[in-house]
């Protein structure tokens, strides 16, 4: 299954709440938030993902669990994302395979750095946030202790239209590797929330995890495309957003990948105001 990974102000005002507005759905009749994505059978091969809010309507955990048939084993693996803020931080902990956990650090409204961190708390790497006069985010940059992973980006009419992904090994020269991808929008209708993760056709910056996402979807890191994304070419393949039904609230319910013979259709619900 395809799974494609931001000055010193209050957290009401990162999250777009002022302080007589801290419960979003107490004052906003149409507020909706992701709360969960199911994708599979339902019996054996599956994932599925659970996001929970305060009452400020930020995300405060993500919990992941997956069931896959290997070899007539049915492996399951689950992970718990725990995430706390403070006025110029965001941590997110996770008891995952590889535990350990991610510090976003925040100046004007958006994050600019983030250090991943092992369970002994030490560096796995750093990530720099680069944005444009427009606040768009136009590249991050990691680095590791054997590797420099890049992720560039442009924009369009307000659009991100193409992300291209780097990596280099300062241990082999020839270890590298790229890939671009270029994304198509319909310009007479607007973008739907969560659409690059869910469609798994946002590159690692907004689909390496749901939190990274939710992120997005609050503004920190920077502005977002304003139109309906309705395909992606990678290399030589054309991944077509197919969207289905919505609910009562213009929430997308099913979504599915035409061209992806991996990706499955996914189910999505919603926590709302009423």
């Amino acid at each position: 299954m395809k799974k494609v990974f931001l000055l010193f102000i209050s957290v009401a005002t990162l999250l777009g709440c002022s302080k007589n507005n801290d419960n979003p759905f107490e004052n906003n009749e149409n507020y909706c938030q992701l709360a969960s994505i199911y994708q599979g059978d339902r019996a054996s091969n599956y994932f599925q993902e659970n996001l929970e809010y305060d009452n400020q309507g930020r995300l405060t955990s993500v919990r992941y669990k997956s069931s896959e048939v290997y070899n007539g084993d049915i492996d399951i693996a689950e992970t718990n994302y725990k995430i706390q803020y403070s006025d110029v931080s965001i941590t997110v902990e996770d008891d995952g395979e590889f535990s350990g956990k991610t510090i976003y650090y925040i100046e004007g409204g958006k994050i600019i750095r983030d250090t991943n961190l092992d369970s002994d708390q030490k560096v796995r790497s750093t990530t720099e946030y680069t944005y444009n006069s427009a606040n768009q985010l136009i590249r991050t940059k990691t680095q590791a202790p054997r590797n420099v992973f890049q992720v560039s980006l442009e924009y369009k009419n307000g659009n991100l239209v193409s992300i291209k992904e780097e990596q280099t090994s300062s241990e082999n020269q020839n270890g590298g590797w790229s890939s671009t991808s270029t994304i198509q929008y319909n310009q007479n209708e607007a973008r739907s929330p969560y659409i690059e993760y869910v469609s798994g056709n946002g590159g690692d910056i907004f689909l390496q995890y749901a939190y990274s996402a939710a992120f997005y979807e609050q503004g920190l890191l920077g502005v977002k495309s304003k139109n309906k994304m309705i395909s992606v070419i990678n290399e030589d393949r054309l991944d077509e957003i197919v969207y289905g039904p919505k609910d009562k609230k213009g929430n997308i319910t099913e979504l599915a990948i035409k061209g992806d013979p991996d990706d499955e259709k996914k189910v999505l619900t919603y926590k709302c105001s009423n």
